[in-house]
C-alpha cells in the first residue's frame, strides 16, 4: 500500500483559455489489473460545469508509487456538441496551453465526442484528464458547453 508521501495529488477543475469503450489491457495489449481491485482512490471528482468556447477543464494528479494506476472516467455534453477528452502525461500536459506539438493516450482519449466512458491503466507519474473546449482538435463550440463527469484514478 503507497504511504500519503507517495502519493502527490493536485487536483482541479482548471477552467483556462487555451471512441467510447471501456478497456482493461495496456496499450502493448498486456492486461493491467492481474485480477487486482483498484481500490485506493488517487482522485475522485464528479459534477457539472459549462465550458466556454475556447477553454478546458483539466484534473491532474501524481503518483510516484510503482502500482499501475487505473483511470476511469464518463463525460456527457448535456447539449449536441462535441468536445475532445485527452488524457496526457505530465509533459504532454505542460505544453498544451501552448498550442504546439502535442502527445495523448489514444486508448484514453476521446476526440470529437458528446459522451463517452472510458477505462485503461497508466504507470506511475503525472496525468491529466483534460476536456477541451478549444480548437486543437475539434472546432469549438460557439456557445458554453454544460458537462456532466465523473473521474476516479485509483491504484491497487
Amino acid at each position: 500500500m503507497p504511504t500519503r508521501r507517495s502519493v502527490l495529488v493536485s487536483t482541479g477543475a482548471l477552467v483556462t483559455a487555451g471512441c467510447s469503450s471501456r478497456n482493461d489491457t495496456d496499450s502493448d495489449g498486456s492486461d493491467s489489473s492481474d485480477g487486482e481491485a483498484f481500490d485506493n482512490t488517487i482522485l475522485d471528482e464528479r459534477g457539472g460545469t459549462k465550458l466556454q468556447p475556447g477553454t478546458h477543464a483539466a484534473f491532474d494528479f501524481t503518483y510516484e508509487g510503482t502500482k499501475s494506476v487505473q483511470i476511469a472516467y464518463d463525460l456527457t455534453v448535456v447539449d449536441d456538441w462535441d468536445i475532445d477528452v485527452l488524457v496526457l502525461d505530465g509533459e504532454n500536459y505542460d505544453r498544451y496551453p501552448d498550442g504546439g506539438h502535442l502527445s495523448y493516450s489514444a486508448e484514453l482519449s476521446a476526440i470529437e465526442t458528446d459522451e463517452v466512458q472510458n477505462e485503461g491503466y497508466v504507470s506511475a507519474g503525472r496525468y491529466a484528464i483534460v476536456f477541451d473546449n478549444t480548437d486543437r482538435f475539434t472546432e469549438p463550440t460557439d456557445i458554453p458547453v454544460p458537462i456532466e463527469f465523473d473521474v476516479e484514478v485509483a491504484t491497487n
